[in-house]
């Protein structure tokens, strides 16, 4: 390849990771949207936590879980491109309809659909960045890629925020949902699907049975401890996160406006901003050796929890803003290396299964067991905490984010183990 078609696959290869990122934007605002409008939502139909627990958590999970090895299989077999575009439709369409919903059980249904589509969305992704950008440039791009959650939280939650607080909660669906139905044309017509390669070897590999390659991963020790470790952080993240806008509103009396531009302009950037560190740091340990990116993990995964612990427990809005930016800040610089690490050990073939398992992790445990268990824990407590209630419940799930740190120590051990003595 002379210098002019390097330079211009070079161009060509970020310019496809720039889309994804976007795509991820879409993806990122669309699921958590909800959050930020559950508190106006819960007052206009009279839902309980539980109720908004069940939207925010198992609505999404369930139907998640369910899609999530398939259409993983699914983009292991066909043109990942036409398959994204559908997927981008799908639930961005879904989030502009929610707009229209007359109570619980439409505002489920469209979560549910939201979710299943969702649900091939970053495999895909993941699986597309793999076989177009060079191995060494990975974990960069990965962290260019998972700046779509603060950046989307920064434009999406800014604009559905202010219109929420202008025009009502509906409104913040549809300036949700609008921006992705543009953004499936952009991918329809300007990117190709790359072939799918070995690191070293221009062989096509072929993907193997469901069961198979789960086998696969189990037996893989240094990628099945990261995954477990991302999942079970991500679980964490996301169970408080969905409720923090609930919490500023009801203990600290903010509007869900304000509400919105704390999320993208205190918290959200430096989401971004970690994305981008956390994948250039992947790169830089991954260059010195496997295991020093397992222990910058773990050291991100102590800040992120006792960060989080500490904005809760804070009785100042300032107090929990902070806890929870450095939250955001630790627990993105974990995204990157973690997707590079798992990226490279597991077999191209299984890769975007590989990433489908870690979605699911993260999301059926993040959705299904964290929003929903705080949910639950806030109206079982609040005969004797009140208005306190969420607080309490948020702070005791908290201690969850322990269980990721011994995952985060295994993982370092097989890690050093499997890469031999030249680590030592």
């Amino acid at each position: 390849m002379n210098t002019t078609s390097a330079t211009a696959t070079s161009r060509y290869s970020w310019y496809v990771v720039s889309v994804l990122l976007m795509v991820y934007m879409v993806h990122h605002l669309d699921r958590m949207v909800l959050t930020l409008l559950l508190e106006p939502i819960g007052r206009e139909f009279h839902f309980s936590d539980s109720q908004l627990g069940l939207l925010a958590g198992l609505a999404y999970a369930v139907p998640f879980a369910i899609a999530g090895l398939p259409l993983g299989m699914l983009a292991d077999r066909v043109n990942r491109v036409r398959l994204l575009t559908v997927l981008v439709t799908v639930w961005s369409g879904l989030t502009a309809l929610a707009s229209m919903a007359t109570g619980f059980w439409t505002l489920l249904l469209a979560r549910v659909g939201v979710a299943a589509s969702e649900a091939g969305g970053t495999p895909t992704n993941m699986s597309i960045i793999t076989d177009q950008v060079a191995p060494e440039r990975r974990s960069s791009a990965f962290g260019l890629y998972y700046m779509g959650a603060g950046l989307g939280t920064i434009i999406g939650f800014s604009a559905a925020g202010a219109a929420a607080a202008a025009y009502g909660w509906r409104a913040g669906f549809l300036v949700a949902g609008v921006p992705g139905l543009i953004l499936a044309v952009v991918v329809a017509t300007t990117l190709r699907d790359p072939p799918r390669r070995r690191d070293e070897s221009a062989r096509a590999p072929v993907a193997p049975p469901i069961g198979r390659a789960l086998r696969m991963i189990w037996n893989n020790k240094p990628a099945l401890h990261v995954m477990t470790a991302t999942a079970i952080i991500g679980m964490f993240g996301i169970g408080l996160m969905t409720w923090l806008p609930v919490l500023m509103i009801r203990g600290h009396g903010v509007d869900v406006g304000k509400v919105g531009a704390i999320m993208a302009f205190a918290i959200a950037p430096l989401g971004a901003l970690s994305s981008l560190i956390g994948g250039r740091i992947g790169d830089v340990l991954f260059a010195r050796g496997r295991t020093s990116i397992a222990t910058f993990m773990t050291v991100a995964a102590v800040v992120v929890i006792v960060a989080t612990a500490a904005g809760i427990a804070s009785a100042s809005l300032t107090g929990l803003v902070v806890g929870f930016a450095i939250h955001t800040f630790a627990q993105l610089q974990i995204s990157a290396p973690s997707y590079s690490i798992v990226m490279h050990y597991v077999a191209p073939e299984i890769r975007a299964v590989s990433a489908s398992v870690i979605q699911l992790g993260i999301n059926v445990l993040g959705f299904g067991v964290g929003a929903q268990a705080i949910g639950l824990l806030s109206d079982a407590m609040h005969p004797w905490a009140g208005a306190e209630s969420l607080r309490y419940a948020m702070l005791v799930f908290s201690a969850t984010g322990l269980w990721a740190l011994v995952h985060f120590v295994l993982a370092a051990r097989a890690i050093r183990r499997a890469e031999g003595p030249r680590l030592a």
